[in-house]
C-alpha cells in the first residue's frame, strides 16, 4: 500500500471516528507483523483468516458509515477511496493465502462472496480461480464452488463447464460434481429458452449411461429437472426413461406417485408431462399411480414394499390440510377403505399401527377389522388390548374373556396389559369375583 493510501485511510478513520487512534496503530502493527511472517515463511492459514476477518469487519463498518453520511447529509459527495483501499488489501491477503496453502472450500466460498459483493474484483476473482484450479485438485467441492460462481455471478456458462470438466478429470467418481454440472445445464436451458436443449440432453444421456441401474441417482436428476417450469422436454425425457428402466421397482412407482402428488402429471400414453396447479388432480393421479404399480408383475417382496409406501402416503394425505375440502375428504375416505382392505387381503398390511389406524378411521365394521388384525399380527399387545377393550366397553364379557385367553396364549410373557385391563373391568363390575 502506498504512503498516500495509508494517509487516506488514517484520515478517514479519524474523520468519521471509525476506531480510536491507538486502535489504528495496533491494526497497522498487526498488518506489518503478518507481512513480515509471509516474507519469512512463518505465516499460518489461521493468521491470514483472522486478519481477513478484521479487514472485512472494517470494510463493512466504513461502508455503513459512508451510507449513513450520504443519507443524513443528503449528498453523495463523500470520498469512498477507503473502500477501494480496504478491498485491495483483502483481495491481496486472500491471494497470498491461496498461493501459500491448499485451497479449502469454505475459504474459497468466502472469497467468492467478497468478490461478488465488490464489483471491482469480479474479474480479479475469475482470474484467481483459473490460477487456483490449475494448482489444487484435492477437493471436488472447490470445482463446484468455482463453476457455480462463474455461472451465477458472471453469467459465464463456458467457464462453468470448464471447471466441471477439469474437476471430473480429477474426481471422475464424484456424483455431486455430475449432479451440479447437470443442474447448471438445466438452468442454462431455461435461460436460453430451450436453445441449449441438445447440450442438456447429451449431458443427461451420458449421466444415465455412466450411472446405469442407479435409480437413486436418476431420482436426483429428476428432482433437479423439475425445479424449473420451462424445461418440459428435458423433464419428459427424464421421467420417460425412469418409467421404462425401472418399471419393476417399487421405488420408481413411489417416486412417480410423489411427483404426481406434487402436480407434475405424466401421461404414459402421450409421454408428455405437464404441471397441474389443482391439487385435487395431483392427489387423484398419485393414488392412480400406486394402484397401477400394484397391478404390475413386481416380485412379491417389492410389491409388499409398494403397499407400505401406498398406505403411508394415504395416511399422510388424510392428515394434511387438503382434507378440509369435502370432495377430497370423501375421495380419500373411499380410497382408505379400499386400499386397506385390499392390502389386508394381500397380506400386505404388516404393521399393527396400520390396523389401529384403520379401526379408528373406518366408517364400516371396526369389530371385524379388530378380529382380523389379531389373526394377522398375533404378537401385537396393542391389537389384542384394543380388541378386548372393545368387548368390555360394550359389556360383552364372554367375548372379552375369550379374546383375553387367546391373547394370553399368543403373547405369553408379554400379556400383562391384558391382565390389567380385565382385572380393572372386573373390579368395577364384579368386585366380589376379584376378591
Amino acid at each position: 500500500m502506498s504512503a498516500d493510501e495509508a494517509e487516506s485511510e488514517v484520515l478517514f478513520m479519524k474523520t468519521y471516528s471509525i476506531i480510536k487512534l491507538d486502535e489504528i496503530t495496533n491494526l497497522n502493527n498487526d498488518r506489518k507483523s503478518l507481512n513480515q511472517k509471509v516474507l519469512l515463511g512463518l505465516a499460518t492459514r489461521e493468521e491470514f483468516l483472522k486478519q481477513i476477518k478484521v479487514e472485512l469487519n472494517m470494510l463493512d463498518t466504513c461502508q455503513l458509515k459512508i451510507e449513513q453520511e450520504m443519507k443524513e447529509n443528503n449528498t453523495e459527495d463523500i470520498n469512498t477511496e477507503i473502500l477501494t483501499i480496504l478491498s485491495n488489501r483483502i483481495n491481496e491477503m486472500y491471494k497470498n493465502m491461496f498461493l501459500l496453502f491448499p485451497v479449502e472450500k469454505t475459504s474459497l466460498s468466502e472469497y467468492i462472496d467478497f468478490c461478488s459483493n465488490n464489483a471491482l474484483f469480479i474479474t480479479k476473482c475469475s482470474n484467481m480461480l483459473e490460477i487456483l484450479m490449475l494448482k489444487y485438485h484435492s477437493d471436488p467441492e472447490v470445482y463446484i464452488t468455482a463453476a457455480t460462481y462463474e455461472f451465477d455471478d458472471r453469467n459465464n456458462v463456458e467457464s462453468a463447464r470448464r471447471y466441471f470438466s477439469e474437476g471430473l478429470k480429477h474426481h471422475e467418481n464424484c456424483k455431486n460434481l455430475y449432479v451440479e454440472e447437470f443442474w447448471v445445464e438445466v438452468q442454462h436451458l431455461e435461460k436460453t429458452e430451450g436453445a441449449s436443449l441438445p447440450i442438456a440432453i447429451e449431458k443427461y444421456r451420458n449421466l444415465i449411461k455412466r450411472f446405469a441401474n442407479d435409480i437413486e441417482f436418476h431420482f436426483i436428476l429428476l428432482d433437479r429437472a423439475i425445479k424449473l417450469s420451462t424445461v418440459r422436454e428435458l423433464q419428459c425425457n427424464v421421467v420417460r426413461d425412469m418409467i421404462k428402466k425401472y418399471k419393476h421397482s417399487e421405488l420408481m412407482w413411489q417416486k412417480l406417485a410423489q411427483i404426481h402428488f406434487d402436480g407434475f402429471i405424466y401421461d404414459q400414453k402421450t409421454e408428455q408431462l405437464h404441471y397441474d396447479k389443482n391439487y385435487i388432480n395431483g392427489i387423484r393421479n398419485c393414488i392412480k399411480t400406486y394402484e397401477n404399480g400394484l397391478k404390475e408383475n413386481l416380485p412379491l417382496k417389492n410389491k409388499l414394499k409398494l403397499w407400505t409406501f401406498y398406505i403411508d402416503h394415504i395416511i399422510e394425505i388424510r392428515k394434511s390440510y387438503r382434507m378440509k375440502k369435502e370432495t377430497i375428504r370423501n375421495f380419500m375416505n373411499e380410497t382408505m377403505e379400499r386400499a386397506f382392505q385390499e392390502a389386508h387381503e394381500n397380506k400386505a398390511l404388516c404393521k399393527a399401527e396400520y390396523y389401529i389406524y384403520w379401526t379408528e378411521n373406518t366408517n364400516k365394521d371396526c369389530h371385524r377389522i379388530m378380529k382380523e388384525s389379531v389373526k394377522v399380527i398375533k404378537d401385537s399387545v396393542d391389537l389384542w388390548y384394543n380388541l378386548i377393550s372393545y368387548y368390555l366397553k360394550y359389556d360383552s364379557l364372554e367375548m372379552g374373556i375369550e379374546a383375553f385367553q387367546a391373547g394370553v396364549r399368543a403373547l405369553t410373557n408379554k400379556s400383562m396389559p391384558l391382565w390389567e385391563i380385565l382385572i380393572l373391568y372386573m373390579a368395577n363390575t364384579h368386585p366380589k369375583l376379584v376378591k
